[in-house]
């Protein structure tokens, strides 16, 4: 996803128009990290496939769409997020 999805000109575009990126690395080293990790994956729905996505509101942090799993195609991940702009 990040070398042939994000970097395409329609989805960067959304991207960096109304999104932050957030990751969250549960095989961080740190343990202060991976229990921070741990309470927002428990916070979105729990056991997370690799990749998941997830779109949540910035003033109520509720999730709004949740994809667990690899979006192989421009226009599906499009969706996703909510359309074209």
């Amino acid at each position: 996803m990040e070398n042939q999805i994000f970097p395409r000109p329609a989805v960067a575009g959304v991207l960096k128009k109304g999104f932050i990126e957030a990751r969250l690395h549960m095989d961080n080293p740190d343990t202060a990290v991976r229990a921070k990790s741990e309470q927002v994956r428990k916070r979105y729905g729990g056991g997370f496939a690799t990749p998941t996505f997830v779109i949540v509101d910035p003033k109520t942090g509720k999730m709004l769409q949740r994809h667990e799993g690899w979006i192989p195609k421009e226009e599906t991940f499009l969706n996703f997020l909510g359309g074209r702009q």
